[in-house]
C-alpha cells in the first residue's frame, strides 16, 4: 500500500483507496499496482480531494509506506488534525507562468574563462529577469501569494474554496493576460487545478 494523505474520520476515501486510522488522523492509501507513478498518485489524490470532507495530501513525486507516513503523524502529534481542518472545503489552483528564451549573447566566448563569465552573467540576468516577473505576478495578483520557481519559470498557488477556486484563477488569468506589464512580457500563462492543497500541507517531510 502506498500512503496518499490524511482526511478526517468521517470522510470515506474512493476505491481503490482505503482509510488507516491512526493516533494523529486517518491516513488515505492506494494499492501499489494503482499508485506506481507520480501521475497516478496525482490522480488517486485528486479524487479523494473530491470525495473527502477535508483532504491533506503528501506530494505525489514520492512513495511513501503507511508506517512511515503514521510514525510521521504521530511525531507532529496535535498539529496534524489543526492542517487536516485547515483544507476541509478548500481546493488549490496553480497559475504557471513559462519563461521566455534567455536572449542571445551580445557576443561569443573565445576561452574557457570567457564562457563561465559569459554563463555566469546570463544566469544572473535570468535572476533579475524572474525577480522582476515574481514581483509583477505578486503586485497583479493583488494579494499576498507566494510566487515560487520551477524548471521552466514561476509558479503561483491560490488556495480557496472549491466552489469558487475555479472563477477566480480564471478572472485572475484573465487580468494578468490583459495587463501591460514590461515584466511578463514574453511569458506564457497557463492554469493547472483543482488540486488537492498542496500548498499549505506541511506531509513532504514524511519519509
Amino acid at each position: 500500500m502506498i500512503a496518499l494523505g490524511w482526511t478526517d474520520r468521517a470522510s470515506i476515501p474512493p476505491e481503490p483507496c482505503a482509510a488507516l486510522p491512526g493516533p494523529a488522523g486517518t491516513l488515505v492509501t492506494a494499492p501499489a499496482r494503482h499508485a506506481a507513478t507520480s501521475a497516478a498518485r496525482l490522480r488517486l489524490q485528486s479524487a479523494c480531494a473530491v470525495s473527502c470532507a477535508a483532504f491533506l495530501p503528501l506530494a505525489p513525486t514520492l512513495e511513501r509506506s503507511p508506517d512511515a507516513a503514521h510514525a510521521w503523524a504521530t511525531a507532529e502529534g496535535h498539529a496534524l488534525p489543526d492542517r487536516i481542518d485547515a483544507v476541509r472545503g478548500m481546493a488549490q489552483a496553480t497559475l504557471l507562468a513559462v519563461a521566455p528564451p534567455d536572449p542571445a549573447p551580445a557576443s561569443e566566448a573565445t576561452s574557457g574563462a570567457a564562457w563561465l563569465s559569459l554563463r555566469t552573467r546570463v544566469q544572473a540576468d535570468r535572476a533579475r529577469r524572474r525577480a522582476a516577473a515574481a514581483q509583477a505576478l505578486r503586485g497583479r495578483a493583488g494579494q499576498d501569494i507566494s510566487v515560487r520557481a520551477w524548471p521552466r519559470g514561476l509558479a503561483l498557488d491560490l488556495v480557496a474554496r472549491r466552489d469558487i477556486l475555479q472563477a477566480q484563477m480564471v478572472e485572475l488569468l484573465a487580468h494578468l493576460r490583459q495587463a501591460d506589464e514590461p515584466a511578463l512580457a514574453g511569458w506564457r500563462l497557463t492554469l493547472a487545478g483543482p488540486l488537492p492543497v498542496f500548498a499549505l500541507s506541511f506531509a513532504d517531510r514524511a519519509a
